[in-house]
């Protein structure tokens, strides 16, 4: 996002190096426009991964999220490694080439990667579970 940013800046910067009014317009513009859709998902994400952990850390072991989106994501985590499709659309999102919800906006996309996720387990993460890592440090 940061490198984004910047590259935005020096842009506008090129156009307006005359008048530091325009500039300091055109770049709160661009960064409107170009960085906040980001920033804003990034902090949607870190928000649902933030009420998540806290449900985890009241001693259930497997919450289950209330938002919908969240069950997207984690069949979009399944589907994408079983579809060529699928993982270049879940790898646009992580290169910042197109917001998630433009990418799942796409026809079809969202009920393709339910359909995967659904005949596919999730994986099992590497490492010892949350009750086994407590009794490890215990």
């Amino acid at each position: 996002m940061g490198l984004m940013h910047a590259v935005g800046t020096a842009e506008v910067g090129r156009q307006h190096l005359d008048n530091p009014l325009a500039l300091t317009l055109a770049r709160d513009c661009m960064t409107e426009t170009r960085v906040t859709p980001w920033y804003r998902n990034t902090i949607e994400i870190d928000g649902d991964g933030s009420r998540s952990s806290k449900r985890g850390s009241r001693g259930r072991s497997d919450p289950q999220p209330t938002d919908p989106r969240a069950n997207v994501a984690d069949a979009l985590a399944i589907a994408m490694r079983y579809d060529a499709d699928v993982f270049r659309a879940a790898a646009e999102v992580r290169t910042m080439l197109a917001l998630p919800q433009e990418v799942m906006a796409r026809p079809g996309l969202v009920d393709r990667i339910r359909e995967i996720a659904e005949t596919h387990k999730a994986p099992t993460p590497a490492g010892p579970s949350r009750e086994e890592l407590l009794r490890i440090v215990a």
